[in-house]
């Protein structure tokens, strides 16, 4: 009898086990397909990129003046959001500028006012 009550105890273990495995398992397959959240950066006042690369990647970034691209210039945005910050008044404008040799490229990105 207690060879019975043995094989039933390892038989139960074994099972809580199997499912433990399973329910960790899907728990960190879902936290691979979840996108990372967007981090809100400072804002930031002109923009000026030239001969280099400049990225921007799961951010919120809000900037404050213009945003100007020069020559051999790119700015990458993915996953994430420019904010121009802007107003109602006329003098209070900001620009993005890309001028020639420059290069803007967007990947699943926004850019708003």
């Amino acid at each position: 009898m207690k060879g019975k009550a043995d094989k039933l105890v390892a038989n139960r273990t074994l099972s809580a086990l199997v499912v433990l495995c399973v329910v960790l398992s899907a728990f960190a397959g879902f936290m691979f397909l979840v996108k990372p959240a967007s981090i809100k950066a400072a804002s930031i006042g002109d923009l000026n990129i030239v001969g280099t690369r400049y990225t921007m990647e799961n951010i919120y970034q809000p900037v404050d003046g213009n945003v100007t691209i020069g020559a051999g210039g790119e700015l990458f945005i993915k996953d994430a959001t420019l904010a121009i910050v802007s107003s109602d008044d006329p003098y209070h404008k900001h620009f993005i500028t890309v001028s020639a040799g420059g290069k803007l490229t967007l990947e699943h990105a926004t850019i708003t006012t």
